[in-house]
C-alpha cells in the first residue's frame, strides 16, 4: 500500500495517487501545458527530479511519478519486469489523458520512456535523456570485455545469483 508520510523537506511538492491496474501510482505535478514527464531510474523515484521541476514547471506540466513497485507508489506482487513498468506507465499516462508529451528520462525510465515514444509517436513531443538504456539490436554491439558479463545476466539463475547474492553492481 502507497504510504502517505511526507518524502523531505527538499521535495515540496503534493503528493498525488492515481490508480493503474488495481495499484496506485503515486506522482506530482507542477505548471500547467504540454506535459513534461520525468521517468526515473532504477532504484530511485520522483524525488530525483526535485531540483528540476520548479524549472520545468515554469514551461508545461511537470508530472513526476514514482515507478511501480519504487517510491511511494505501491508494491503489488508482479515479476516487475520490463514491460510490467511499460504496461504501468502506458496505463498512467492514459488515465491522466497526457497529450504531446516530452520525456525526461534516466536510467531504467529511458528503456520505457523509447519504448513507449517508438510505439507512439503522434503522442511524444520530445526525448531529453541521460544515463540511458539504448537499444542494442545483437551481443555484438556490446564491448567485448562486458558482452559475456551481461549475457550472463540473462542466463537462468546466474544472473539472479549476480545481481541479487553477490550483489554485482553494489
Amino acid at each position: 500500500m502507497a504510504d502517505d508520510k511526507e518524502i523531505s523537506a527538499a521535495f515540496p511538492f503534493e503528493s498525488k495517487f492515481i490508480e493503474v491496474e488495481g495499484s496506485k501510482i503515486h506522482f506530482v505535478e507542477e505548471g500547467t501545458g504540454d506535459p513534461i514527464l520525468f521517468l526515473h531510474g532504477n532504484p530511485t523515484s520522483s524525488y530525483l527530479w526535485r531540483n528540476i521541476i520548479p524549472y520545468a514547471a515554469k514551461v508545461g506540466r511537470a508530472i513526476a511519478p514514482d515507478l511501480i513497485g519504487m517510491g511511494k507508489s505501491d508494491k503489488p506482487d508482479i515479476e516487475y519486469g520490463f514491460f510490467d513498468h511499460v504496461r504501468y506507465i502506458e496505463g498512467f499516462i492514459e488515465q491522466l489523458g497526457l497529450q504531446h508529451i516530452t520525456f525526461v528520462i534516466h536510467d531504467w525510465g529511458s528503456g520505457i520512456g523509447f519504448h513507449y515514444a517508438s510505439r507512439h509517436e503522434g503522442n511524444t513531443k520530445g526525448l531529453a535523456f541521460m544515463e540511458a538504456i539504448l537499444p542494442m539490436h545483437s551481443w555484438d554491439a556490446f564491448p567485448e570485455g562486458a558482452r559475456d558479463l551481461f549475457k550472463s545476466f540473462r542466463t537462468k539463475d546466474v544472473g539472479e545469483d549476480l545481481l541479487i547474492s553477490k550483489n554485482m553492481f553494489v
